[in-house]
């Protein structure tokens, strides 16, 4: 038995070290029924499929289709986003407290939520 206990301390060895976690992931908002009628896609499938979604988009690239260009040398005025697009409330999902208790993890731990975000370089573009 000792042959068998040095052999499984050498497979565990083996096995690869997985790093922790920096950031808490969130899953994204989804309305969709629990309880769905046969031969509907289950609500699983269609998280899923919105994660991945979500996970292809390229905001940069959004931004261009929309006109808002943050690689122009010369910030001027119609290339900032407007206050007005953010000032809404009406599709808010959470509260900014909700939000900050996501990051916290079972075992007490705070990760913050994985987000995207625009800094500006010395050259003054936001690449």
């Amino acid at each position: 038995f000792r042959l068998s206990a040095q052999l499984r301390g050498i497979s565990r060895d083996a096995l690869p070290v997985t790093a922790a976690p920096t950031t808490s992931e969130v899953k994204p908002k989804v309305v969709e029924v629990y309880s769905h009628r046969p031969g509907d896609r289950p609500r699983k499938v269609t998280v899923e499929r919105k994660q991945k979604w979500f996970a292809a988009l390229n905001v940069e690239e959004l931004l261009s289709k929309r006109g808002i260009s943050f690689q122009c040398a010369s910030w001027h005025d119609d290339h900032w986003l407007k206050l007005d697009d953010f000032d809404s409330t009406d599709f808010d999902i959470r509260t900014p407290d909700a939000w900050l208790k996501m990051g916290i993890q079972p075992d007490g731990r705070f990760l913050p939520i994985q987000a995207i975000g625009l800094r500006v370089n010395e050259a003054g573009d936001g690449r």
